[in-house]
């Protein structure tokens, strides 16, 4: 099984792709949901998060949820796209 770190830096990657092909950066991204399959694994889901975002990360809420066999972390964004780049 994929380790929370892995799943989460993956997990964010994708959804960074998804804000490029929408003409967005990871720096527009104002607000992330995230939700852990057991909050136990918020040290680790932690870790990878500040890894990814660095020092301007943007705001968070971090919850345990019931999410799919396999899944460990779910992340939903807010982003707030640029009317001119």
């Amino acid at each position: 099984m994929i380790l929370i770190d892995e799943q989460t830096t993956l997990t964010l990657t994708n959804l960074v792709e998804a804000i490029e092909s929408a003409g967005g950066t990871k720096e527009d991204i104002v607000r992330c949901g995230c939700f852990l399959s057991d909050i136990s694994l918020f040290p680790g889901f932690n870790q990878a998060y500040a890894a990814f975002f660095g020092d301007a990360f943007p705001a968070r809420s971090t919850v345990g949820a019931g999410l799919p066999e396999g899944m460990r972390v779910e992340v939903d964004v807010v982003v707030a796209l640029p009317t001119e780049r």
